[in-house]
């Protein structure tokens, strides 16, 4: 948890205090809590809360943030501000309670239960200020004060976690433009992952089951992964793979819902992670920038350890023993099917090649499909993609072995024993390479498979 209210401390909402607060030439006074609490009350309220902040994200080594909260001032105070008086700007309210919640937590002040109340208050009677500034006619100023707000609260509480999934409202289209992946709406979306970060790791199962029955809202940012940092997508699988995967809680009918077949296309694809640098404008300019290779390997592993727990694990992923072994009417298994499907020439790549043999051994019912899509691009080249397939294929065949009809074997019959076995190890797109009509062939994946049956 303290990991999003770190990476929340950053100071994105430059753009906004520039508007929000004068510049100030003068050197400022010493600050006083007491005084500032009477201004509050008074008609300099704007002129305070603008120099309040200003002191706040400066460089004073005075804390004007513990100072205020100490002469008896609190979150509570600062919102009925914003409730008493309508000309002042929900983006300056929010930026200084923000700040204060932050300091409250940080320090673990007494206070923290009042501001806790405080957020419940924030949250039950402010909808409309929260439904405006999430709004499509809103600025990124707004959506980032408050969305960093809502992450502030959620990382601290898993009650407020709660409140906000309850009574924050995430359409559809605006999960979709909170969540976009465009050079323009850069900063709005880093502080959407983080928002979501913050209810993913909660600790609570609650606030992760809520979080899970609202459509769309966490896996609306794993298209747009594909341009973020290379951190960020690390933490974001990590995090998916711990609360969600390897969690007992979650059932599997959860995990298919949440993780469906554009999901998993989407996570597939981050195989081929670009980099924030290729981030496009809205109007589709796409720069050509070289990627990190290092940063690269790093996604790539990590999309490789989610895939292999989402894809070949019985235990904690979406996949399900066949018990006709692929020859029977009915698939078991079509989620899995998209997986490979998406994948172009896997066995020219480590981490996919290795994905589908393993993929092929948790569910053999899949390797009929397998073979059937490699037949036309059998036939013997002598070139290296072709020298790539024939590993391979050797690879697959010896992966394929008994242990893999184990759980099912009891029930099928001799013939269907006989027509699986055909299928799996000894398939008729390979056969096919064997010699024929007399003339000897000296096929590597022919040589393999005499040895293999010896």
């Amino acid at each position: 948890m303290d990991t999003v209210c770190d990476m929340d401390l950053d100071k994105e909402t430059e753009t906004h205090n520039n508007s929000d607060i004068p510049t100030f030439e003068k050197k400022l006074r010493k600050f006083s809590g007491k005084e500032f609490r009477k201004r509050l009350k008074s008609n300099e309220k704007l002129k305070a809360l603008q120099e309040f902040l200003h002191n706040i994200q400066g460089n004073s080594s005075q804390d004007v943030a513990l100072e205020y909260l100490q002469h008896g001032g609190s979150l509570q105070e600062l919102l009925q501000c914003l409730e008493e008086d309508s000309s002042l700007s929900p983006v300056l309210v929010l930026d200084i309670a923000n700040n204060l919640l932050l300091k409250i937590i940080k320090c673990k002040l007494q206070c923290e239960d009042m501001a806790f109340q405080a957020c419940q208050y924030f949250l039950q009677n402010f909808a409309l200020v929260i439904d405006k500034m999430l709004s499509l006619s809103s600025s990124a100023a707004e959506r980032i004060v408050v969305l960093k707000f809502l992450t502030t609260m959620a990382t601290n509480s898993s009650h407020l976690s709660k409140d906000i999934l309850t009574h924050v409202n995430f359409n559809l289209s605006r999960i979709e433009f909170l969540s976009l992946s465009k050079m323009e709406n850069k900063a709005v979306r880093k502080h959407f992952v983080y928002f979501l970060t913050a209810l993913l790791i909660d600790i609570e199962y609650p606030v992760l089951s809520l979080l899970l029955s609202k459509k769309g809202l966490l896996t609306s940012i794993i298209p747009g992964l594909t341009y973020d940092e290379a951190d960020t997508v690390c933490f974001i699988l990590t995090a998916m793979k711990s609360s969600i995967l390897e969690n007992p809680a979650v059932s599997k009918t959860i995990k298919m819902k949440t993780f469906n077949t554009i999901v998993v296309k989407n996570i597939v694809n981050l195989y081929n992670w670009k980099g924030p640098r290729n981030l496009k404008s809205l109007k589709g300019e796409e720069p050509k920038i070289s990627v990190n290779e290092v940063q690269k390997a790093r996604v790539s592993q990590c999309v490789h350890e989610f895939l292999m727990i989402l894809c070949t694990s019985h235990k904690y992923g979406v996949i399900f023993r066949d018990p006709l072994v692929g020859i029977g009417k009915k698939t078991q298994n079509a989620l899995i099917y998209t997986v490979v499907d998406s994948m172009d020439s896997p066995w020219e790549h480590s981490y996919a090649s290795e994905l589908v043999i393993k993929i092929c051994s948790a569910c053999p019912d899949i390797t009929k499909y397998i073979w059937n899509n490699i037949k036309t691009v059998l036939e013997p080249r002598f070139s290296p993609k072709w020298l790539k397939l024939v590993e391979f294929v050797k690879r697959l065949l010896v992966e394929l072995n008994a242990s893999c009809l184990e759980p099912c074997i009891k029930k099928l019959t001799a013939q269907q024993i006989c027509t699986v076995i055909t299928a799996l190890v000894a398939p008729i797109p390979v056969l096919k390479l064997a010699p024929v009509h007399g003339k000897e062939s000296h096929s590597e994946i022919t040589c393999f498979l005499w040895s293999y049956y010896d």
